[in-house]
């Protein structure tokens, strides 16, 4: 190969050489590729809590879980609009009765927690005629029992919590003869409109469950009840509602009824507002035999007395 050939060859493979350099980013050496972007976690799976609403005749019902109120106006299906993760609790209720006729409204399987569907089993049965709305918030209740099978006289004090909707729960405490013990309570009650009370007891190692009739007060915060069935031994049960202050003798006025207890007799007696009076100090009260006699001291006026014949008595 003569030199000009020799010096044409060597020119090519400069070129060769440059054009590989500038194809290749130059002779800078490896490069990594760049990373891939962060992955981005799904959201989480939500869904709906609902059920049926049944019997609903009156208007205004309102239903709630938690801070989600859901307004219902007929009957059917429903569902909260706020979707809740699987895993989240949920605890539904009547957050307001609906009125027009006047209703209670109940809640059955209204809590628990969200699975990986929605929640459709949530039951709401509305009942006219009721007015379990008129009894809500915390009681004090006594009840006081006679039960002859060697443990005597029983005597209970219960803190409870009305639902306003037929349901009540809390903690007691029990005197058995003596012997004192604790637990947790619950039952039902039912209200008529003119504040006739049935309520459910559960039965203790003392007493079977049974259901007790009485009178829930004008401001349903005082509630009284007997025991008057047959089938059962003699009871009486006083609710009063926590948070008063400041009474004096001028509130007690007005019609009342009262129930009376001994180990022989349980009853239910109307005292009329001329016993009742603002002026009255205390009363007395004494069953004898089928006769029941009040004896009312009054400040400053003498003491007067009454004798009313007891026609409801139920022996034991």
């Amino acid at each position: 190969m003569n030199k000009a050939s020799l010096i044409g060859v060597r020119a090519a493979l400069a070129s060769y050489a440059a054009f590989a350099l500038v194809a290749c980013g130059g002779g800078g050496g490896y490069v990594a590729p760049a990373p891939p972007p962060p992955s981005v976690p799904l959201p989480a799976a939500t869904y709906t809590v609902g059920g049926m609403v049944s019997g609903l005749e009156g208007s205004g019902l309102v239903l709630a879980n938690g801070s989600d109120n859901l307004p219902i106006s007929a009957n059917g299906a429903f569902a909260f609009a706020t979707e809740i993760a699987a895993g989240t609790a949920y605890n539904v209720t009547s957050a307001k009765q609906p009125a027009d006729p006047s209703q209670t409204c109940v809640v059955t399987n209204g809590s628990g927690k969200v699975g990986a569907t929605n929640v459709t089993n949530v039951s709401v049965v509305c009942t006219t005629g009721v007015a379990n709305a008129n009894l809500n918030g915390t009681f004090k209740m006594a009840r006081y029992s006679f039960v002859p099978n060697g443990i005597g006289d029983v005597g209970d004090l219960v803190s409870v919590t009305f639902d306003g909707a037929g349901k009540f729960s809390g903690t007691g405490v029990h005197n058995y003869g003596g012997r004192l013990s604790s637990d947790s309570v619950s039952g039902t009650y039912t209200i008529a409109a003119d504040g006739t009370l049935d309520i459910t007891l559960p039965g203790d190692i003392s007493l079977p469950a049974s259901t007790m009739t009485g009178w829930l007060s004008a401001n349903g915060k005082t509630f009284v009840a007997s025991q008057t069935s047959p089938s059962f031994h003699p009871s009486v049960l006083l609710g009063i509602k926590q948070g008063q202050s400041n009474f004096s003798n001028a509130d007690l006025i007005g019609i009342y009824k009262v129930v009376s207890f001994s180990s022989h007799s349980s009853s239910i007696i109307l005292v009329t507002p001329a016993i009742c009076r603002p002026s009255l100090s205390t009363v007395r009260a004494t069953l004898v035999g089928p006769t029941f006699r009040t004896r009312v001291e009054q400040l400053p006026s003498p003491a007067s007395s009454l004798e009313h014949t007891q026609s409801q008595r139920t022996a034991r």
